[in-house]
């Protein structure tokens, strides 16, 4: 591990070489999903330097992309506020 490592090869390392092998790409991705459903389903506020509608409708693409690569869809509803921000 590096401390200049980016977060793409962070996140490459982790999902390749944990010594749980494949089970922690289910794990990741289980991790990624329920986050996605907190967000999503969250009111939109603000909330420090975040842009809270931005980050829920980075939820929402990322809870697309969950259902059409592995059938996971997060229970709130898909309502999308504004755009990109």
């Amino acid at each position: 591990m590096s401390q200049n490592e980016t977060n793409d090869e962070f996140i490459y390392r982790i999902m390749t070489t944990s010594k749980y092998g494949g089970l922690v790409q289910a794990f990741v991705i289980e991790a990624i999903s329920r986050y996605v459903e907190e967000v999503a389903s969250s009111p939109v506020s603000e909330h420090g330097f975040i842009n809270m509608e931005t980050w829920r409708n980075i939820a929402l693409d990322l809870q697309d992309e969950l259902a059409k690569k592995y059938g996971i869809r997060a229970k709130a509803p898909k309502v999308v506020q504004g755009g990109p921000g």
